[in-house]
């Protein structure tokens, strides 16, 4: 009977042990988790800024193209705006260190509170959403920039595209700053009804898929709110 309790009492240390060392790896990698976070949070922050910026800019590119009447001004106008805000536009890299240790690492099976499990697996679920939004983003993107290139002469603005190259953020510089880094010359390479409708329409496309990945982005930011808030209420 000694024995027998003896090696019981061992059993029910060493499952106490483990426990302990079990918790204290999910507290690890939940504190991890709320810290990344916390970093989508600060990034959705500027993505969605800037991207909101660059929206408001399409609108006044798409009302110049629907009302353009040639001259001089209004050609040069239109070329800064293309040129200005549809050059690129601003992501959110998500952190997924921490959400790859949980999936990867059998971390997932240490979370005990179904609140908490559940409310990580829909945030992972909203950043493939997102991933998704983002290559259809990209593809209208580009599916613009062709259009663009039929009409514009993008040569004059060499100088601007340099200062993009060098730091994404220029292009939220002011426009009477960089109007003044265009060249002179034909801002048109052709000066078509047809083809303005066209990249018209392909513009407009583009301007509603980064309208989506604002939504899709802000949404995934009052997820995180919400996970973190979980988080720390149950652990609590």
């Amino acid at each position: 009977m000694l024995i027998v309790a003896g090696i019981l009492l061992a059993l029910q240390i060493d499952n106490y042990n483990q426990d302990r060392i079990d918790h204290n790896e999910e507290m690890r990698l939940l504190n991890n988790y709320i810290n990344d976070l916390e970093t989508d949070i600060s990034r959705i922050n500027e993505a969605v800024e800037g991207d909101k910026i660059l929206l408001a800019g399409q609108d006044t590119l798409l009302s110049l193209i629907a009302n353009h009447k040639q001259s001089e001004f209004n050609d040069r106008k239109l070329l800064l705006y293309t040129v200005k805000y549809t050059y690129w536009y601003l992501t959110a890299e998500f952190s997924e260190l921490a959400i790859s240790q949980l999936k990867y690492s059998d971390g997932l099976q240490l979370i005990e509170d179904n609140e908490i499990l559940n409310a990580i697996l829909h945030y992972d679920e909203g950043i493939s959403s997102c991933k998704k939004v983002y290559l259809e983003l990209e593809r209208y993107f580009h599916v613009q920039e062709e259009s663009q290139k039929e009409i514009f002469n993008l040569s004059l603005a060499k100088k601007i595209y340099v200062l993009f190259e060098e730091d994404l953020g220029n292009m939220f510089r002011s426009s009477d700053e960089l109007e003044k880094m265009i060249d002179k010359g034909q801002y048109l390479i052709q000066s078509n009804p047809d083809l303005l409708n066209k990249y018209y329409n392909d513009l407009l496309f583009y301007r509603t898929t980064l309208n989506n990945i604002v939504i899709y982005l802000t949404e995934q930011k009052e997820k995180a709110i919400e996970t973190i808030k979980i988080i720390n209420s149950r652990i609590d």
